[in-house]
């Protein structure tokens, strides 16, 4: 059995019943082994049983324990940054549970009486509701002041969901969802109330096709009156009216048009309102400009609706309708009363059928736990569960996210469905024969090495006087075995790599008493110029002052290294320059080492200033995207700029970590990271530094100030990356996607690695 410090916390939050635990046992011993049941072993045992959800039992392993129980619910799992999937202790039904954050100067009582003020409101006028709003039922107050708002949970995807996914959705299925918020502004202009917070985030498309708008008055309640602070952020300024910037205006029902208008604007051309990833900025332009014509980016768009969101985005709110009323008389006549383009969009979503079953699945789950508290456990614990807990991911809990191969939404409702089509072509296809692996060819009278797709190649050094290029006929990769203990050594005046799968061989090299006596590059090409082209480097996994592709510049040689659709993966580096090229390009390449992404070393010559070009690159796993090492007599100072277009960063460290030789001060090293011709910054995770450098009298690294990186173009936030399980037939690097960031979509296509061109792996 577990501990009575754990058995305390369980029963406490009611959340596991001596019977679970006594059927829970087998899968303890069988987790446990020779070593003790630990309570780790037995919070992962409850959680591979879906008696706990991976979150709750971090937060019983957290100090304190996080607090479980609110009131008359039971917090599941977070569904954002301040909401909760919870259940009800009462009904047994799935809840969302939203804490309202207080604006500046205000109290918890004060935002507790407004809430129970307009949800009076609310319950007087329930009868009328559309169906497709989605309202609080109930406000909840904790002894620490804070409120909590619950409302129903709905299951389905958010149109921002939708439009990462499949782009701008068609004016008729924008059509629907118009006729549908304006019903709810109808209700809301009834009662004299606002919804608040209109954003795509809130709009909610089931998957029986129909619109739920949630999240409603939360705004209203929490902060009545628009305040614009430094620390605004992309998201708030979302829908905000330009007359509530700065003036103590409080929103009306010209406020609430101006946000419908700006939300069914986003929806049919898939960009903000306004291209800019500075919140203060793009609220001056709106301040300062009317909204642009839709019909400028979808120039399908009926005027009806292009002259209807022109009349909502007015920037005076003098110009806008006095209500709904006039918008829907214009909007109703060419949108019907159904949800067919809707509909359609819902039943080819992939994951329609788990997400439909997810609100019975939470349910029953709420029922079997809630049947614990019926046992009459009053036992608080007051103290904390200690040690590491490895908890499974997989749970009724847990949302996939949707794979980005979708045809898009405009396609799909305007085309005709398709049958599959057929394998009746070879019904009876042959099986593949293994070949043995081949020696490596040498090459022919101009350089060129021709593999053939599908085949094995034993990596043996290849040196020609001009340009050696060893290529891959057809659409695959054909894979070059390196035998263990040596390395793969290419010199030439250039190099151009296509289509190569480069691995390790599994068998040792019959010839060993030549090789190196201690291998640091699996492919060592020395070359001017390198291009390596739509290529899987794979390092060895327990390798880490190593890399996957080492480039030495000959003396005297420009040096050029363009690098494109291409993935680096396994242990140390995956790429590493024994001096900065003079021109340097990464364009769509997946950086997944363990160690980090590239290394580049300065020394004696080199100049100290270096541009790196990188488009489409992702780097995950890593301690940083770049290493730089300064060697004794090299450059006195740094000068480096990272040019980034559609990246994503998520370094364990820094983005670039710099190692002087002397003990440099900050004022000799300078980094600019800059967003290039987009404007649209490198996504970085939040838990990493911009640059560090080593301090050799600290002996450690030590951030750079921010003074030393001039237009810092970075974008720290949240990402999330693809579900390798749930795409591994689509793409070996289908988990290094981007599924979302918490971030401004500037363009329907998501930043970082472009799927469909990366090499497919070894065939």
């Amino acid at each position: 059995m577990p501990s009575e410090r754990l058995l305390n916390l369980l029963q406490a939050e009611g959340l596991a019943s001596r019977a679970d635990l006594k059927a829970s046992e087998p899968m303890v011993r069988q987790l446990s082994g020779d070593l003790p049941d630990f309570d780790f072993v037995w919070l992962d045992a409850l959680v591979q049983r879906r008696h706990l959800t991976p979150w709750q039992a971090e937060q019983l392993q957290a100090e304190p324990p996080g607090k479980l129980n609110l009131g008359t619910c039971v917090l599941q799992q977070p569904l954002g940054l301040h909401t909760y999937l919870a259940r009800t202790t009462a009904s047994n039904t799935s809840v969302v549970a939203r804490k309202l954050l207080p604006a500046p100067g205000t109290t918890g009582d004060s935002i507790r009486q407004r809430a129970h003020d307009i949800l009076s409101v609310v319950q007087k006028s329930s009868s009328a509701v559309p169906k497709s709003l989605i309202l609080p039922q109930q406000v909840l107050c904790e002894e620490s002041q804070n409120v909590w708002l619950i409302s129903d949970y709905v299951s389905g995807w958010g149109l921002d969901e939708l439009l990462t996914r499949g782009g701008r959705l068609p004016w008729p299925a924008v059509a629907e969802i118009g006729r549908e918020i304006m019903d709810m502004l109808a209700w809301f202009e009834s009662v004299h109330l606002q919804h608040g917070n209109l954003t795509s985030s809130n709009v909610r498309l089931c998957s029986h096709g129909r619109i739920a708008i949630v999240d409603a008055l939360s705004r209203r309640i929490s902060r009545p009156m628009a305040t614009v602070g430094l620390q605004i952020s992309l998201r708030e300024c979302d829908g905000m009216a330009p007359e509530l910037i700065g003036t103590g205006r409080l929103p009306d029902a010209r406020s609430e048009l101006y946000a419908v208008g700006c939300l069914l604007w986003h929806l049919l051309t898939s960009r903000p309102v306004v291209l800019s990833a500075d919140p203060i900025r793009r609220l001056m332009k709106q301040r300062e400009h009317d909204i642009e014509d839709v019909r400028n980016f979808v120039p399908d768009c009926p005027e009806w609706m292009a002259r209807c969101l022109q009349a909502m985005t007015r920037r005076l709110p003098e110009l806008r309708p006095a209500g709904v009323s006039e918008i829907q008389q214009l909007w109703q006549p060419f949108c019907g009363t159904g949800f067919k383009h809707l509909r359609r969009i819902a039943h080819a979503m992939p994951d329609r059928a788990s997400r439909t079953m997810q609100s019975g699945r939470v349910a029953g789950s709420a029922r079997r736990i809630w049947s614990l508290r019926s046992a009459g456990w009053t036992t608080v614990a007051v103290t904390v569960l200690a040690g590491g807990v490895f908890l499974s991911t997989q749970s009724e809990f847990s949302w996939q996210p949707m794979p980005l191969n979708f045809r898009p939404w405009s396609e799909l409702l305007t085309s005709q469905r398709v049958p599959d089509a057929a394998l009746t072509e070879n019904p009876n296809p042959s099986p593949q024969v293994l070949v043995a692996a081949e020696t490596l060819p040498e090459p022919d009278a101009e350089g060129t090495i021709q593999l053939q797709s599908g085949k094995s190649y034993i990596a043996g050094p290849r040196r020609f006087p001009g340009t050696l290029r060893i290529v891959s006929s057809g659409t695959g990769t054909a894979s070059i075995q390196i035998p263990r203990g040596t390395q793969w050594i290419l010199q030439a005046r250039s190099v151009e790599l296509r289509g190569l799968s480069i691995g390790l061989s599994e068998e040792p090299s019959p010839i060993t008493k030549n090789a190196p006596q201690r291998i640091t590059q699996m492919v060592a090409v020395q070359c001017g110029a390198l291009a390596v082209d739509g290529c899987v480097l794979q390092s060895p996994s327990d390798a880490d002052d190593f890399s996957g592709l080492g480039w030495y510049r000959p003396s005297g040689a420009e040096g050029i290294v363009l690098i494109t659709n291409t993935v680096f993966a396994g242990g140390g580096y995956g790429l590493s320059l024994n001096h900065p090229p003079q021109r340097f390009e990464l364009r769509n390449v997946l950086l997944a080492n363990r160690g980090s992404g590239m290394l580049c070393e300065f020394s004696n010559g080199d100049s100290d200033a270096w541009s790196a070009s990188l488009k489409n690159v992702t780097q995950r796993f890593g301690f940083s995207l770049a290493d730089v090492i300064v060697h004794e007599q090299g450059p006195q100072a740094l000068n480096l700029t990272m040019t980034a277009q559609d990246c994503v960063y998520q370094p364990r460290m820094a983005v670039v970590r710099i190692r002087p030789v002397n003990e440099w001060k900050p004022d000799a090293m300078l980094v600019r990271f800059s967003a290039g011709d987009t404007g649209q910054p490198a996504i970085v995770s939040p838990s990493a530094d911009s640059v560090v450098y080593i301090n050799r009298t600290l002996g450690q690294p030590v951030s750079l100030p921010e003074s030393r990186l001039p237009d810092n173009m970075l974008l720290f936030a949240e990402v999330i990356f693809g579900d390798a399980e749930a795409r591994s037939s689509e793409s070996p690097w289908s988990a290094s996607a981007l599924a979302d960031f918490d971030g401004p979509k500037l363009t329907a296509q998501l930043p970082g690695i472009v799927l469909n061109e990366l090499p497919g792996g070894a065939e």
